[in-house]
């Protein structure tokens, strides 16, 4: 494969008449099984419980109790299972 048939074109959604940038798909959905990868160590697995928009959301575990006393964390401390 070239290099020129290896780039990727920005995917486009309309958004009430102004374009943006499609997401990756990266982002965890609710009911996602992530495990926090928090300072003390790996924990869970939990569940994404509600997504914080641009980068955080808060997570559960399996019967549905909230984990870290609903304090939002980073996506980026998560590991998507």
């Amino acid at each position: 494969m070239t290099e020129s048939q290896n780039t990727q074109t920005p995917q486009y959604e309309d958004a009430g008449g102004r374009p943006y940038i499609a997401s990756s798909g990266s982002m965890p959905s609710v009911g996602d099984q992530v495990l926090y990868m928090a300072p003390e160590g790996e924990r869970g697995p939990y569940f994404i419980e509600r997504v914080i928009p641009p980068l955080s959301c808060t997570l559960c575990d399996g019967s549905g109790r909230q984990v870290n006393g609903g304090v939002p964390v980073q996506i980026s401390e998560l590991q998507i299972l």
